[in-house]
């Protein structure tokens, strides 16, 4: 899902609870982009949860959480940056991450 949301509304407040743990920030011209997608879509499906912020669209958003390549996937706990992984990764290293999640359940 890619959230579109009015300037000088908070970030993480227009995301509200259950969808501040995984942002991915990815572009339509981005070839890592595309390639991430089918692996991004799938772990939506199971369960995670994981924003794509389009980051040419966003890119105040893009730049509050210093992103300079893309594609670029930032898990928060507690609504502070816990680990960032760039470039095209494995869906095996985003699962990985969510253990870092408090309360984590296994999706």
């Amino acid at each position: 899902m890619v959230l579109y949301r009015e300037k000088n509304v908070d970030f993480l407040d227009f995301l509200g609870e259950e969808m501040r743990n995984g942002l991915y920030f990815s572009a339509k011209w981005c070839s890592g982009c595309r390639k991430m997608a089918p692996v991004i879509q799938k772990l939506v499906a199971d369960g995670f949860p994981i924003t794509t912020i389009d980051a040419d669209i966003q890119a105040d958003v893009t730049s509050q959480y210093g992103v300079e390549t893309l594609p670029t996937f930032i898990l928060l706990v507690e609504e502070v940056e816990s680990k960032r992984l760039v470039g095209v990764v494995a869906e095996e290293q985003i699962r990985k991450l969510f253990t870092k999640i408090p309360d984590y359940k296994i999706w």
